[in-house]
């Protein structure tokens, strides 16, 4: 099947301007069609362009204030290897979420064209990225004057993006089911926390980043290129040009990766049986009874129905609260209201136990890791404390923060709404329930940030009351994210972000201010040296935190939103 004609949509478009010049009332819905088409297509590849300069314009900061290339250069490489996992992301939701799926499943369209279809779509966004290297690697041989730099900044960056593709690819058909949405959220907050403490931790990070450039670039597959690209300027470390052995061998990986997303993918044309819970025919209405709490009855006449309501056993919940004691805290803690409010935002019931179980089994393994490390090979353990508390801070930002189904959107007659405004459920209610969700873990919370902190202390040699001060802190800041989780959340579902109006621009302000005096605070907070005020500025930002929930559930209930989301034109 042919998704696309040149000619027809040639037909298409000079029939539809006739049209138009025809009727006054066409001409000034076409104005108004294009300022919104200007506004939302041309503007999004704008300000993603503005990524790519600040790529440069970083990398040549780094490069001339430092004078370390190779500083420079591991910048590029982080700031890959960073989208790889955001990649990964927009890779799975354009082969199974994109929103073009749904107008697909009603045509007699083949699977394979399919999957090229939105492989197609995904291939164009990844493009930016091939921005990002060449404005990295121009900014860096700019500043260095080498013309042979200059001659292989394009060669060099394409074969970079690449092998971040082929690492992509390799991702998303050999291990799917990471975490990659709660490692892409991680890298945003440390990426605004940065921003905003860069006077503390700016001269740490380049400190850093010049002592282990090399190393990175050689480990990570997103630096090979860039020590390449070293190579190519003049590094006389002739072992770097073996990095295309590697990258050789992750760009023989993509045929097999696109072969297994292929094969997997499942896409079929929707085909509505008959419901499940239809009485068959060799059956008796009387002999219909409900027998188990939380199994529903078939469906019958309103004669057979007042015997299954007699029993007081259909509107019985499935007994989730008898899954563990913390289920059975956060069962008495809910009101009758929010009882039914844990069922619609947690459809299979709530599960607190085993997940944290499964963070402390991991830190536990993680510690055990350092501890040979350092038996084995003395001053490795830092990197595997790093990585492995880094996993098991993003598993519990995961569960701590999760919403379940509350604000999936559902599409109805081309408008987007969030899954809890289709319900009459309020700002109020809802925010509640998921602060309580979120307060009966802060014990599991607190135990599992003080005993990282202080081990991690303990094996770096640092006091252990310090390590255990800033994990206690980082703790704090991560229930206060659950009110700016909340309010992104509320966010991301309603009209005004796409309409410029006053009242966006207010909105916009109010989240732009308290946003970022959240994180400036939170970095005053865990990096002061001045004991008092960095408490105080810790307490602050927990205070902002709640206040910026709270205020824009005043913008909220004051009714300023609309929460159908008009399609883009």
């Amino acid at each position: 099947m042919k998704l696309h004609s040149p000619a027809f949509e040639k037909a298409l478009k000079r029939g539809a301007k006739e049209a138009i010049r025809r009727s006054p009332e066409l001409k000034r819905e076409a104005r108004r069609a294009n300022r919104s088409f200007r506004r939302h297509y041309k503007s999004g590849w704008l300000v993603r362009g503005m990524f790519s300069l600040l790529v440069g314009a970083c990398s040549a900061g780094i490069a001339s204030q430092r004078g370390h290339v190779p500083a420079a250069l591991a910048f590029v490489n982080l700031w890959t290897f960073a989208w790889v996992f955001f990649r990964v992301q927009l890779l799975i939701v354009a082969l199974y979420q994109s929103s073009d799926l749904q107008a697909f499943s009603f045509l007699p369209i083949e699977k394979s064209e399919l999957f090229r279809w939105e492989l197609q779509k995904f291939y164009r966004g990844s493009l930016m990225s091939l921005l990002d290297l060449v404005a990295g690697f121009g900014a860096v041989a700019l500043f260095s004057n080498s013309p042979t730099a200059l001659t292989v900044v394009i060669p060099v960056a394409i074969l970079g993006w690449g092998a971040m593709l082929a690492v992509v690819m390799l991702c998303g058909a050999r291990w799917p089911r990471l975490p990659y949405v709660q490692i892409s959220m991680f890298i945003i907050f440390a990426a605004l926390a940065l921003l905003f403490g860069q006077n503390l931790v700016g001269s740490w990070l380049i400190e850093t980043l010049q002592r282990f450039a090399i190393p990175l670039n050689v480990l990570l597959p997103t630096g090979w290129a860039p020590s390449l690209f070293l190579f190519a300027m003049g590094s006389h470390d002739w072992t770097l040009a073996l990095l295309l052995i590697p990258i050789g061998a992750v760009l023989s990986t993509k045929p097999s990766s696109l072969a297994r997303l292929r094969r997997r993918y499942e896409f079929k044309e929707l085909v509505y049986g008959q419901a499940p819970d239809l009485l068959p025919a060799e059956v008796s209405e009387e002999s219909v009874a409900v027998t188990e709490p939380g199994v529903g009855p078939l469906r019958v006449d309103s004669d057979a129905i007042t015997p299954i309501v007699r029993t007081h056993l259909f509107p019985i919940v499935a007994p989730w609260r008898e899954r563990g004691w913390m289920e059975k805290i956060l069962w008495r803690w809910l009101s009758p209201r929010e009882y039914i409010l844990a069922e619609f935002v947690f459809p299979h019931g709530i599960s607190i136990l085993p997940g944290w179980k499964k963070n402390f089994r991991n830190a536990g393994i993680t510690c055990l890791a350092a501890l040979v490390a350092e038996l084995i090979l003395p001053g490795a353990e830092g990197w595997v404390l790093t990585i492995g508390f880094g996993v098991t801070a993003v598993q519990v930002m995961g569960r701590l923060l999760t919403s379940g189904i509350a604000f999936r959107r559902v599409r109805s007659s081309g408008l987007d709404m969030p899954f809890y405004a289709n319900y009459g459920i309020g700002f109020r209610e809802l925010s509640r329930f998921l602060l309580k969700y979120t307060a009966v873990q802060i014990p599991f919370l607190i135990l599992i940030w003080l005993l990282c902190g202080g081990f991690y202390a303990y094996m770096s040699h640092m006091p252990i009351g310090f390590g255990l001060e800033m994990s206690f802190k980082a703790a704090g800041l991560m229930i206060a994210l659950r009110c700016v989780f909340m309010t992104l959340s509320f966010s991301s579902g309603i009209n005004e972000n796409i309409r410029l109006r006053l009242r966006s621009l207010v909105v916009l302000a109010v989240l732009l201010i308290f946003g970022g005096l959240f994180f400036g605070l939170a970095i005053g907070g865990l990096f002061q040296p001045n004991v008092g005020l960095s408490w105080l500025l810790w307490s602050l930002a927990l205070v902002d935190a709640y206040v910026l929930l709270a205020v824009y559930g005043w913008f909220y209930n004051g009714r300023w939103f609309d929460l159908m989301i008009t399609p883009r034109r």
